[in-house]
């Protein structure tokens, strides 16, 4: 979906219209919780005092890493997101599905996550190990 400009856009106002209709058949009190994982899902987020506050990866993993803050290490679930699409690609080159754009991707993946680290994980470590 990165590959064809605008198609992220799209794909991310069709489902903004489509979980409207889903708000509305819940209570509004948890159209905001519910928003946190729809539309802002790669925010990296903790709960304080009943409001949510959104801190940096390394604020919440040193400081705010407890249950009773209700962490997202935004950043982690955006790392993982992009290594399953690393993997899927990875996977039908290896099953003899091959495209330029996937061949892209995944030097594209490779590249962000070389030497970064994100809650103590490894990514490049990580991807080096799929050869």
């Amino acid at each position: 979906k990165k590959s064809t400009s605008g198609l992220a856009d799209l794909i991310k106002q069709y489902e903004k219209e489509e979980m409207e209709k889903v708000y509305a058949l819940l209570d509004p009190e948890w159209h905001d919780e519910i928003r946190l994982f729809t539309e802002d899902e790669f925010a990296n987020i903790v709960h304080i005092d009943g409001s949510i506050v959104k801190k940096s990866s390394e604020e919440i993993n040193q400081h705010f890493n407890h249950d009773n803050y209700k962490p997202r290490d935004g950043s982690l679930v955006k790392a993982v997101d992009e290594i399953c699409a690393f993997v899927e690609a990875y996977t039908s080159n290896e099953n003899g599905i091959s495209a330029p754009e996937l061949s892209q991707a995944m030097e594209h993946i490779r590249g962000a996550y070389l030497g970064k680290k994100i809650a103590g994980i490894s990514f490049d470590a990580l991807l080096s190990e799929f050869g």
